[in-house]
């Protein structure tokens, strides 16, 4: 299970497989597609973004990846 977050409006899903790319409310063009960030592999420890918010479950050593945080540049993980 991984944890992937849209670039564009913040959405945070966990799954096996990519999700799907339409319906984002901040996309653009046809189908409002939504830019989606693999933050990593899924855990049990939390996480949360400093800068956007997001809260993601993590494995213990293995913290999220920090790029492509929708408040601009990199997420700033706190573990929770």
């Amino acid at each position: 299970m991984n944890n992937y977050q849209c670039k564009l409006c913040g959405a945070v899903v966990r799954g096996t497989s990519w999700p799907t790319s339409t319906g984002c409310p901040r996309g653009t063009g046809l189908g409002r597609k939504h830019d989606w960030k693999l933050l990593g592999e899924g855990g049990d420890t939390t996480y949360q973004c400093k800068k956007c918010g997001a809260v993601v479950y993590g494995k213990k050593y293995s913290w999220p990846r920090t790029f492509g945080c929708p408040s601009g540049g990199q997420h700033s993980w706190n573990k929770l």
